[in-house]
């Protein structure tokens, strides 16, 4: 966001210098600015001196925010940003609730929890708990009772208990003179995942694709009720489905990541230009400029922004809109053709009935579609007792979560069918969507002879390319495995004792346990190549996703722990497995491609594990020859996601996809 912020303002008209303030400890970003290292509030001070203007970009908690602007407000500089006494009534949630129901304000039903307090036992659930002072849904909750408050993580402190409201999540940008005239810009959608109880913001779309219901006076009054806002301000709300009407969250006495969208849809400039224009401009003047930012982003509108402000066009009309699936056995993955990209875990095998929900589930961070594209390869699940019946489970199963919704099915045969042609013949859509990412990396490979290489959580995909066109000997799993296409080994899921018999450790081959004791993701989250998630315990024994629990259970596979090794002993054991899963890959590699290509000249890579992708295709294609990284093309989320992304690849909009009726 303070790049395009700090872009937007190189932009305007006429063309001013820009200097962006950074910490010594960041790594400055290049632009048409310059960039000055602040060691101190002293240094900042002083620049604030020599500008015309100033805007500051600080985290709202702890005071950090509130107290420089403060401190600048002194020296008598222009600042862009809200009073120092906006920003601590919107940082505190309680005061903040006071305000809105003085104003009339509709905002949930509040709580102030203490420290140690229990929540009221006929309060009304589901509820949801989040700090008195957070932002950018820190450490925000959903709980279903007052039980699940026991072991809550997150900050500690006091708390905000509120009414749980059903609808969906809505954020208004305005403009705020000096004269605390509000201006709207624009309404957007925002979208939440919510993994655990916690709440995961996902970023959003703007403008939304329907505000009808939406009350902008209501707004308009959420903005008065903080005295002191200017510049611009984000008004968080939820459009409540059942009582139909608009209900307001929080303040954001700052941008929000929605500018980035604001910013994907307006004449570079043009916003900057409304905003700081002269100190002592006409006020109508400035609000005709702000209204024409408005008209530009509903008119060049929508745009979908990531939680980390990249953005994506998206197409205007959802009819042409398609989502693709790939049905995993522990992950389901989807892309829609607005751009978003989803990964969800979910084990098929513990729980086939509630794959529809999962998957309906999993749709629901999508911009509207009007039809499916799907691949699977959770056919092979042992809660199912034939491939067969896996594969019309599945087909089954997207059914129920999208009745009327045309879907078609990738097949082996490099097609589409729709699903009565998979009931006649439901093996033709196993296992199939391998293909579907080796099809679109042929297209990228062009005459060359190359490779794909895919490293996901589970399993490791090895494609010949040839001329353009997928060269595999396989085209079930059996015959891939037979080949070195198929490598049932990755870079989370599979147990350390299937990477090895033995390893070095403190100086001497030793073997290790036969148990699950440890993955190839304890491996990775030692070497850092994985980061850490506190909130998953999915792992062999249970405990958190993160590094220092990872290196406990790497040490059981020698059988040991932390009191009798050190930590670099468990770093070398990490370093010792992860070379022995890179010469099983790299040996697949050199089986599979010397039958069909020889040594490839080009290699395509992608995967949650194209970290390791990367390094085993440069050992295989040797120096001279090209590596492409799928997340340096599409992004980091949908190359985990590749396969269903692929699938969108595959047919343009309007054409037949049938390959049997």
């Amino acid at each position: 966001m303070r790049r395009a912020l700090a872009a937007e303002f190189a932009a305007a008209r006429p063309a001013p210098r820009v200097v962006v303030a950074t910490d010594p400890r960041l790594t400055p970003e290049e632009g048409p600015w310059r960039t000055a290292v602040v060691e101190s509030v002293d240094r900042l001070e002083a620049l604030a001196r020599e500008a015309d203007c100033t805007l500051l970009i600080a985290p709202e908690t702890n005071g950090i925010l509130e107290g420089l602007v403060r401190r600048l407000r002194r020296l008598g500089v222009r600042l862009l940003n809200a009073s120092p006494e906006a920003i601590a009534l919107a940082g505190d949630k309680a005061a903040l609730d006071r305000a809105f129901r003085r104003e009339g304000v509709p905002t949930p039903r509040t709580r102030v929890l203490e420290p140690g307090e229990r929540p009221p036992g006929d309060w009304g659930y589901p509820a949801v708990v989040k700090p008195v002072d957070g932002a950018g849904s820190l450490d925000t909750f959903r709980v279903d009772g007052p039980e699940e408050f026991e072991g809550l993580p997150g900050r500690e402190g006091r708390r905000l208990l509120q009414e749980y409201v059903p609808g969906r999540p809505l954020s208004a940008t305005f403009l705020v003179g000096p004269s605390g005239l509000p201006q709207l810009l624009a309404i957007g959608e925002q979208r939440f995942h919510i993994a655990a109880g916690r709440f995961e913001y996902r970023g959003g779309m703007l403008p939304a694709s329907d505000l009808a219901g939406v009350d902008v006076e209501c707004l308009l009054r959420a903005v008065a009720s903080v005295p002191g806002l200017e510049g611009l301000v984000g008004v968080d709300s939820i459009l409540d489905s059942e009582r139909g009407r608009t209900c307001v969250l929080e303040i954001n006495p700052r941008a929000t990541t929605s500018i980035v969208g604001i910013l994907g849809l307006t004449r570079p400039g043009r916003l900057a230009e409304a905003w700081a224009g002269d100190d002592g401009e006409d006020e109508d003047a400035r609000s005709g400029r702000v209204a024409a930012v408005g008209d530009e982003v509903r008119a060049a509108g929508p745009i979908e922004f990531s939680a980390l402000g990249e953005t994506r066009r998206m197409r205007t009309d959802a009819r042409d809109n398609r989502l693709a699936l790939d049905v995993g056995g522990a992950n389901l993955k989807a892309a829609h053709d607005g751009g978003a990209v989803r990964t969800s875990p979910f084990p098929v095998w513990k729980n086939p009935d509630g794959l529809s929900a999962a998957l309906r589930d999993l749709s629901g961070d999508f911009p509207p579609f009007a039809s499916l594209a799907v691949t699977m390869t959770a056919e092979l699940c042992d809660c199912f007792s034939t491939r067969r019946e896996g594969v019309l489970r599945i087909v089954e199963a997207v059914g129920r979560a999208f009745p009327g919704v045309d879907a078609r099915y990738w097949g082996t045969d490099g097609r589409f069918h729709n699903a009565a042609a998979v009931s006649r013949d439901p093996l033709v859509a196993a296992a199939s969507n391998w293909l579907a990412l080796a099809t679109v990396a042929a297209r990228l490979a062009g005459d060359a002879p190359a490779v794909l290489i895919d490293v996901g959580t589970t399993t490791t995909d090895v494609i010949p390319i040839r001329r353009g066109a997928v060269a595999a000997r396989g085209r079930t799993d059996t015959d891939r495995l037979r080949h070195g296409e198929l490598v049932y080994a990755g870079v989370a899921r599979t147990p350390v004792c299937t990477v090895a018999v033995e390893l070095p450790f403190q100086g001497a081959l030793t073997g290790l346990a036969a148990e699950w004791f440890a993955t190839t993701r304890d491996v990775y989250q030692v070497l850092g190549d994985l980061p850490d998630d506190p909130d998953d315990a999915t792992t062999a024994d249970g405990r958190p996703a993160t590094r220092r629990y990872a290196a406990d259970r790497l040490a059981r596979m020698v059988c040991t722990d932390r009191d009798s090794c050190s930590a670099e002993d468990v770093l070398d054991l990490a370093r010792e497995a992860d070379a022995a899963l890179f010469q099983r890959l790299l040996a697949a590699s050199r089986r599979a491609c010397s039958a069909t290509v020889g040594t490839p000249a080009l290699a395509v890579v992608s995967g949650s594990g194209e970290f390791l992708a990367r390094r085993v295709a440069e050992a295989l294609v040797g120096p001279s020859a090209t590596v492409r990284s799928l997340a340096e093309l599409w992004g980091p989320a949908a190359s985990e996601a590749a396969c269903a992304r692929a699938l969108l690849e595959l047919t343009p909009r309007g054409e037949g996809r049938d390959a049997a009726g």
